[in-house]
């Protein structure tokens, strides 16, 4: 019995089997190898037959075997390549935390205390575990061809295809009136670069405004 390749999502189990056709007196050892070794690598503490992984993340990706040794003879197993499907979120815990799945790196919390969660924290690229000594958004006003506009300039937006993000407006704070503003729209102009996320929109289109994201 070969281990065999496998496609799992992140944060699930990964186990591995392999078994030998004489296993009394077999004794092993699980190796690993990553993009840009140039040898396997012993897994310590991986001397069974089967290897589990209880929360799989993107640092464990790679191709896995076993080297099972029997009276001074020794056989190395087929190797089995172990993908990980990995959110740009959840590499961003991965970068971020000590335990990416620890109760503090979840998307609600806010570990440093700053009033903005973690989803925030990864939208626009910013430090779970530091503070922000300024407020995330930045209201002024200005003219633009005799048009008065006001300005909500944000952090710039991480890159990330399941993630959305949209300033949303609302007359009447109604929790089911909300409606994401468009660039072109309205008056409305929205640019996204490598310095900021902004959203200019008219004086005149009198409301209430507020970010949204949502992980998809």
């Amino acid at each position: 019995l070969q281990p065999m390749d496998q496609t799992i999502n992140w944060g699930e189990a990964l186990n591995l089997s392999a078994a030998v056709d004489t296993p009394e007196g077999s004794t092993y050892q699980w190796q690993r190898i990553v993009s840009g070794d140039i040898d396997y690598s012993n897994l310590e503490g991986e001397t069974n037959n089967t290897l589990s992984i209880s929360q799989l993340a993107r640092k464990d990706e790679g191709m896995y075997r076993v080297v099972v040794t029997n009276g001074g003879n020794f056989i190395n197993s087929e190797s089995a390549m172990v993908t990980v499907v990995t959110s740009g979120f959840q590499s961003w815990q991965e970068s971020r935390f000590l335990n990416p799945f620890s109760a503090e790196s979840a998307i609600d919390q806010d570990p440093d205390k700053d009033l903005i969660i973690n989803l925030l924290e990864y939208t626009f690229g910013l430090d779970p575990m530091t503070p922000e000594n300024k407020a995330l958004v930045e209201i002024t006003s200005e003219m633009i061809d005799s048009v008065s506009y006001i300005s909500f300039t944000f952090p710039p937006i991480s890159t990330d295809a399941q993630m959305s993000v949209n300033l949303e407006s609302n007359d009447t704070l109604s929790s089911i009136d909300w409606k994401p503003l468009t660039n072109g729209i309205d008056g409305v102009i929205i640019s996204a670069t490598n310095e900021a996320y902004i959203v200019k929109v008219p004086t005149s289109s009198a409301g209430f405004n507020r970010l949204k994201v949502v992980k998809n």
